[in-house]
C-alpha cells in the first residue's frame, strides 16, 4: 500500500465509523418516540452536534487498529494482515452493534444513556437476564443483527 492509498483508506474508516454512530441517534429518538415527541429541531440539531464531538472521538479510537495494520502493510504485503482487518471490522461492529441494542432498551428503564452502571450488572448475567422478557431478548437482538448486517 501506498502512502496516498493508506490516508484514503484510514480517512474512509474514521468517516465511514462517524457515518455508523450518526445513524443511532435518530434511530434512538424514533425508538424512543414517546419521550422525545416534544423535543424541539434546535434540541434535536444541539443533540445531533453533541453526539457529533463524542462520534468523532470513539471513530477515532476504532480507526487506530485499521490504521495500524495499513501502515504496516505498507512495507509488509502479506494476505493476513487483510484478514485482520476484516476480524476487526466484524468484532468491532458486531460490539458495538449490542452495545447499541442494549443502551437502546436499557434507556427506556434506566432514564439515562449506558454508562459503567452496566458493569454491575455484567458481574451476574444470568441474574441480569432474569428481568428480561424472552420477546424482549429475541426483539434486541434482532435490532442488533440487523444494525450490524446494514453498517
Amino acid at each position: 500500500m501506498k502512502w496516498t492509498r493508506f490516508i484514503g483508506f484510514v480517512a474512509w474508516v474514521y468517516v465511514a465509523w462517524i457515518l455508523f454512530f450518526i445513524v443511532q441517534k435518530p434511530l434512538f429518538i424514533l425508538y424512543h418516540q414517546g419521550f422525545t415527541s416534544s423535543i424541539s429541531a434546535a434540541e434535536y440539531v444541539e443533540t445531533m452536534l453533541h453526539g457529533l464531538r463524542l462520534d468523532t472521538s470513539v471513530s477515532g479510537y476504532l480507526t487506530v487498529v485499521p490504521a495500524l495494520v495499513a501502515l504496516i502493510s505498507i512495507w509488509y504485503n502479506a494476505g493476513w494482515l487483510r484478514k485482520v482487518l476484516h476480524i476487526y471490522f466484524l468484532l468491532a461492529v458486531t460490539l458495538v452493534a449490542i452495545i447499541f441494542g442494549v443502551d437502546i432498551e436499557l434507556y427506556r428503564y434506566w432514564q439515562f444513556r449506558l454508562d459503567t452502571t452496566a458493569l454491575f450488572y455484567a458481574q451476574s448475567p444470568k441474574d441480569a437476564m432474569a428481568s428480561v422478557p424472552v420477546g424482549l431478548f429475541v426483539r434486541q437482538v434482532a435490532i442488533m443483527g440487523v444494525y450490524a448486517a446494514l453498517m
